[in-house]
């Protein structure tokens, strides 16, 4: 092993393996370490919030409009700032894509069916490209990590006071027919914007235990908060996509001699009690009741066409190929999308639809690097964040809200993360760094 790796692998054997211990390491931190995750923790929180209650009819301008656009121009001019610390990567493959996108975005801007809109969006965008590497280098792998679980567990702790305490803002009602409705818990915004948040802060949390970081009894805690608000929110994408994402994490564990052979008792457990219900005649009855349980409407149909979201891609590619090479401008989906859920509920459809087959061919060559990485890559927070793109992305957009969230910082980090990121952080200087 060389100096350089025994370097690094005692200054991961020094960090924290608790989220108290997190706390005070967090803010016994340099003065640059300290500004970016004060920086990405309001990226997290305070872009996902919504204070006034989500309403996807609205757009007026109000105070906490403003508050998400000094977050990102905080972002921004941090970013620029210390921008030659991070050259390297924004200049190189795989990095350089996600910089031509925010680029691309730009030059669609004039074309967008709402200037003023996609501008001020897609700048919002460019501050996001500009920090996350930035915050990287200056973070380093974990403390990277824990301050985005931490900015999700404030947003998920947020959410349930609103829940409790101001159910007329924290209850969305979502109707499935004229006379049939649901009650799912929003919080600080859309159902499924919770599920998302505290799903990736699950998968968070068992990649920090995964990599002895925090206590089993912390992650039992968590996963609690996660079965609970994911049941109330019934976001049923966010719940697969942490389970495929969980297990993706902990994919090595099942390597082991042990993992082997839990593996082999549950298949055989599995195999078992299907030949019983297939011999029996119970299998079919078992699959539709199962269906029924977690459809919103009662219909089976709802699931089998992805609730809807079949028809939803139809109409996105034909309105892609209206608008091929500027597409509709970004941040302004909702204005094709009005009479189908404001996007096009795909994420490599959703940027050809807003920036066009130039913006759609982009964003697919990114999520091919997250591809490649998650088959290619042993650290388990590239295999668990990867795995909510490649799932979640092929049923929600995901990334592409007028203020960079979580989930433009979860998908970033990915398309910038190296496999040789230290996991304290740099210590040099801007000056000293390529």
């Amino acid at each position: 092993m060389s100096t350089s790796s025994l370097s690094k692998a005692s200054e991961s054997q020094s960090l924290p393996n608790s989220l108290t211990n997190w706390l005070l390491h967090l803010i016994d931190c340099d003065v640059r370490a300290i500004s970016s995750m004060i920086i990405l923790f309001l990226m997290v929180f305070i872009n996902g919030a919504d204070f006034q209650g989500a309403d996807p009819d609205r757009l007026t301008i109000n105070w906490q409009i403003y508050l998400r656009l000094a977050v990102c121009g905080i972002a921004g001019c941090y970013a620029t700032w210390h921008i030659s610390s991070a050259y390297r990567v924004l200049h190189q493959f795989p990095g350089a894509l996600a910089l031509l996108y925010g680029l691309w975005v730009l030059v669609t801007v004039p074309f967008s069916m709402d200037v003023r809109y996609s501008a001020v969006a897609g700048i919002s965008l460019m501050t996001a490209i500009l920090f996350v590497p930035v915050a990287i280098i200056q973070l380093g792998k974990y403390r990277f990590i824990v301050t985005t679980f931490f900015g999700t567990a404030a947003y998920t702790a947020a959410s349930w006071v609103v829940y409790l305490v101001f159910p007329e803002l924290g209850v969305w009602r979502e109707f499935l027919s004229m006379d049939e409705s649901i009650d799912r818990m929003g919080g600080l915004g859309h159902p499924n914007g919770l599920g998302f948040f505290v799903s990736a802060g699950f998968v968070l949390a068992i990649v920090l235990w995964h990599d002895h970081r925090i206590r089993w009894i912390e992650l039992v805690v968590v996963g609690v908060i996660w079965l609970v608000t994911i049941y109330l929110c019934l976001s049923r994408t966010s719940m697969v996509v942490a389970v495929v994402a969980s297990a993706a994490v902990m994919i090595h564990r099942f390597r082991t001699p042990q993992g082997v052979r839990l593996l082999g008792i549950a298949f055989l457990v599995i195999g078992l009690a299907g030949m019983y219900l297939g011999f029996t005649g119970d299998l079919d009855r078992l699959a539709h009741g199962l269906l029924l349980s977690v459809s919103k409407s009662g219909e089976v149909s709802e699931l089998t066409t992805a609730t809807g979201r079949s028809e939803i891609w139809v109409y996105s590619i034909e309105q892609i190929f209206e608008r091929p090479v500027t597409g509709c401008g970004y941040g302004c989906a909702r204005f094709v999308m009005d009479e189908h859920s404001y996007h096009a509920h795909n994420i490599i459809l959703n940027a050809g639809l807003t920036t066009g087959i130039v913006g759609g061919l982009l964003v697919a060559a990114m999520i091919g690097v997250i591809l490649l990485r998650l088959l290619n890559q042993p650290d388990a927070y590239v295999r668990g964040v990867a795995t909510i793109f490649l799932v979640g992305g092929l049923v929600e957009s995901m990334i592409y809200d007028p203020c960079p969230n979580l989930a433009a910082v979860l998908f970033l980090s990915i398309v910038f993360w190296e496999r040789d990121t230290d996991p304290k952080g740099s210590t040099a200087t801007d000056s000293q760094l390529p």
